[in-house]
């Protein structure tokens, strides 16, 4: 994996990335995915794609739908975490936070892309929801 940064206060277009959905995607995926001391795990439930991955301390979880409906998903909350969590779409931007019973409500997207071969799957799911919670130091 490259691990290319740009330097700070330069614009995103000066390295032939403009501000298009690849490149907001790509600037998101950075911003959260990249650095050192990564580990992280997939858990393949029915409809939904889980990815945990631990990171300098934070917690951050990807979740996608692998449905044709939307679903609404509660991600339980581990010991010490509260609402200070951050919820980003896969452009980066911001989503509201809700809360039931210790658990975040995620309103999961739809797979639309089908598999020609298996027609009730799909080989590529919703829009992903990423979930940051903050190391418990910074709360």
């Amino acid at each position: 994996v490259y691990n290319w940064r740009p330097e700070a206060n330069v614009a995103w277009d000066q390295y032939g990335i403009a501000e298009k959905p690849a490149a907001q995607s790509f600037r998101t995926a950075a911003k959260y995915f990249g650095g050192d001391g990564i580990s992280a795990s997939l858990t393949e439930a029915m409809q939904v794609q889980k990815v945990e991955i631990e990171k300098c301390e934070q917690r951050i979880v990807v979740l996608w739908n692998m449905s044709g409906r939307d679903l609404v998903y509660l991600l339980p909350l581990a010991s010490g975490e509260n609402s200070s969590a951050t919820v980003v779409n896969k452009y980066g931007e911001n989503q509201g936070l809700q809360f039931r019973d210790g658990a975040l409500i995620l309103l999961l997207a739809a797979a639309s892309a089908k598999d020609k071969n298996n027609p009730g799957s799909f080989i590529i799911g919703g829009d992903p929801l990423i979930v940051i919670f903050p190391s418990k130091r910074a709360q």
